[in-house]
């Protein structure tokens, strides 16, 4: 299992800091604990995470129509990438890319990965190749 510190992009820390810092509410059954010192890494283009086996990739990319200091995971060995809030792999494709998806194919150029598919935080998982063709469209 892959382990360490929350990842970040450059910059976000001090928000992650003050989340930390806030009071637990959301499940009152659950024991109140400090993660005031949990360390943050800040990402400044790509992070590895490895467990000895198996390397996880962290990318930052560019992606104003969502958010700032997003990050998308990547598997090399599975080629498997993870995204969210941008893409819901799964579900039906539009004709065009819009402006989250189109940030995800430029972010994926730009960090020179080739995801075969892609898990979502929303969604399931899918191909990322017909996301790709529409590129352009």
């Amino acid at each position: 299992m892959l382990r360490g510190p929350p990842r970040a992009c450059q910059g976000a820390a001090e928000h992650y800091r003050k989340v930390l810092a806030a009071p637990a509410t959301r499940n009152p059954d659950l024991p109140s604990r400090d993660l005031t010192r949990t360390p943050i890494v800040e990402v400044t283009g790509k992070h590895v995470l490895t467990d000895g086996q198996r390397e996880v990739h962290a990318y930052v990319i560019d992606n104003n129509p969502h958010v700032e200091g997003m990050l998308i995971g990547f598997v090399p060995d599975a080629r498997l990438g993870f995204v969210t809030d941008i893409w819901s792999p799964g579900a039906p494709l539009p004709d065009k890319l819009n402006p989250g998806m189109a940030a995800l194919v430029a972010g994926v150029k730009k960090a020179g990965i080739s995801p075969a598919r892609f898990a979502g935080g929303h969604g399931s998982v899918a191909d990322y190749a017909p996301l790709a063709a529409l590129e352009g469209k």
